[in-house]
């Protein structure tokens, strides 16, 4: 989702998204603090600026990236974030780890990198 508002905003391109009443699947970043890590000060003090209020509501509107907390002031978020009704899909878990590395080597195999062959294929291009 935030790759087709980059998409549309910065590139221009003329499409959108639909995001399906069913659910869909929702990738959150993190950061973390690595246990006896070098320079845990450090760490610390990039790690509470990374996840400030302001540096979270700076991503959002310059990335387009969407925060996962809920205490962020809304009226300092695009719209588009605001608004969106996203419901978190249900992933069977088990399916997907036992079929995931199959399904990967499909899309590597037959999808990925394909799309000007695929549209030319179908007259598209």
């Amino acid at each position: 989702m935030p790759d087709t508002y980059i998409q549309t905003e910065i590139g221009g391109y003329p499409f959108g998204f639909v995001l399906p009443s069913s659910g869909t699947s929702v990738l959150n970043d993190a950061i973390a603090l690595v246990a006896d890590g070098p320079n845990q000060e450090a760490a610390k003090l990039f790690y509470e600026f990374v996840t400030s209020d302001s540096a979270l509501v700076d991503q959002a509107n310059r990335f387009y990236r969407i925060p996962l907390r809920n205490d962020l002031d809304p009226g300092a978020l695009l719209d588009w974030i605001t608004s969106a009704d996203i419901r978190a899909m249900n992933v069977d878990w088990e399916r997907l780890t036992g079929r995931g590395p199959e399904w990967m080597q499909h899309w590597d195999e037959y999808i990925k990198g394909r799309g000007a062959e695929y549209l030319a294929e179908r007259g598209l291009r």
